[in-house]
């Protein structure tokens, strides 16, 4: 059974400043609740009393390294997909296609630095094989780390689901990877030039980096120092220059963009997408452009909480109606696959935006992709804990899917939720629902388990 919650303690602090110490997930200053929870649960599984017991046994190193890559499993999401922000490796294709023009045969090298599962760090080969079509001497070779191991092991399987693809035409998907039931695996042949292992990046550097300071060509770490306070960005700054070739590109995501802390770069621009390249004394290609003008504050180490409306992109097409009141009409309508369209388009721009996560779980649970669907809940429950219509939604699929004592748990913490919750009523994709309705669908569907 998961204890209840509990306020947040000394014991509880403790870990905490110990645990982003290690991994440097600042952003967990704010999100004390979804670490204290953390801790209760693994206080069950591990049988310890007390959080001062458990405390107690973290002092032993291999039980806290342990203990800490479980807590990065459970705190971050591989919310990535192939060829994402397509922009960026159009300018490195340009870039690089101007070097091998001019006789480059040095071999390629770059990290993806936060690999998730691995859809950046393979999109990095296929872009180099696409080049190595016209450039046949092209040699490289591809690192890939993460700090969660789970991922490694998904990335180092190289399956993916449709959903890993949603920003590309099927012509792409079938020209790489070969059908495998309903996931879809990288051809063999483009998996080998890609390496994948821990890494920690507030630690030293592992041993697969050695010798390679100052020689790799483009290093990746998008969508990572949102979560990290700006000392922390200005150390990893300062060691991404070093890692970095003259001329080398370092590629951050849209958010991360920061001139005072990357300073030391050129920035240069490629249709909308920014880039980061190490002084060589040499111009960027022309078809690129620089210099930018880029932020001076340092970016606000926070993940984005539930709002009542989704927020639009200024980008987009004004036309377009991502509204979650759009999406309800689609689906009231039985256009249940336009309005998975809808919401598709909506987390190209909006992946952090919890509510877009709970509509996708929705509409693919009601079309029978149960593990889909649990991986969006999850998700927006990552990005909001307290969120009531993902944690009354998510509750619901763990009675029809999850084993009774899972199903049970997930059942009191929606309830404990919604039992906090200021709302009246629950915004569902189909109707709105009064919370104390759904407190008593959920005492029902708990006595159904128990019994």
């Amino acid at each position: 059974m998961s204890q209840p919650a509990q306020p947040f303690v000394p014991e509880s602090q403790r870990i905490l400043e110990s645990f982003m110490d290690y991994s440097g997930l600042n952003v967990l200053r704010e999100r004390e609740s979804v670490f204290q929870q953390l801790l209760l649960d693994r206080m069950e599984v591990l049988g310890y009393a007390s959080l001062q017991r458990y405390e107690q046994a973290l002092q032993e190193p291999q039980l806290r390294e342990q203990e800490y890559q479980g807590f990065a499993v459970k705190l971050t999401i591989g919310e990535t997909y192939f060829m994402r922000h397509s922009q960026v490796f159009d300018a490195l294709r340009e870039a690089w296609s101007s070097e091998l023009e001019a006789g480059r045969i040095r071999p390629y090298r770059i990290w993806s630095a936060a690999a998730s599962i691995g859809c950046e760090a393979y999109s990095i080969n296929i872009l180099l094989e696409e080049l190595k079509q016209r450039f046949p001497a092209l040699q490289r070779q591809i690192l890939a780390s993460d700090l969660n191991q789970d991922f490694l092991k998904t990335a180092r399987e190289a399956r993916y689901g449709d959903w890993s693809f949603r920003s590309l035409d099927p012509g792409f998907r079938n020209r790489y990877f070969q059908q495998q039931g309903t996931l879809w695996e990288l051809r063999p042949e483009l998996r080998q030039d890609v390496q994948f292992f821990f890494c920690n990046l507030l630690a030293d550097f592992p041993a697969q980096l050695t010798g390679l300071y100052g020689q790799l060509d483009a290093l990746f770490c998008r969508n990572v120092l949102i979560y990290f306070d700006p000392e922390t960005i200005r150390s990893l700054a300062k060691r991404f220059f070093q890692m970095l070739a003259p001329g080398g590109w370092l590629v951050l995501g849209p958010s991360e963009n920061n001139w005072e802390i990357f300073g030391e770069f050129e920035a240069v621009t490629h249709q909308g997408a920014v880039l980061y390249r190490k002084p060589d004394g040499k111009k960027p290609p022309a078809r690129l452009t620089t210099p930018v003008t880029l932020p001076s504050m340092p970016p606000s180490p926070a993940v984005p909480v539930r709002t009542d409306q989704p927020k639009t992109s200024a980008s987009r097409d004004a036309k377009a109606d991502h509204s979650r009141e759009h999406i309800r009409s689609l689906l009231s309508q039985g256009k249940r696959e336009e309005a998975l369209r809808c919401v598709k388009d909506a987390l190209v721009t909006q992946d952090l935006n919890p509510e877009y996560h709970m509509l996708s779980g929705y509409i693919e649970e009601a079309a029978g992709e149960v593990r889909i669907a649990g991986e969006h809940y999850k998700r927006a429950l990552f990005l909001d804990r307290e969120h009531p219509a993902a944690q009354f939604l998510q509750a619901q699929l763990g009675v029809k899917h999850l084993p009774p004592k899972v199903a049970l748990r997930q059942l009191r913490i929606a309830r404990s939720v919604l039992e906090s919750a200021h709302e009246e009523c629950l915004w569902l994709p189909l109707e709105d629902l009064s919370v104390e309705a759904a407190l008593r669908i959920l005492r029902g569907l708990e006595d159904e388990v128990k019994a």
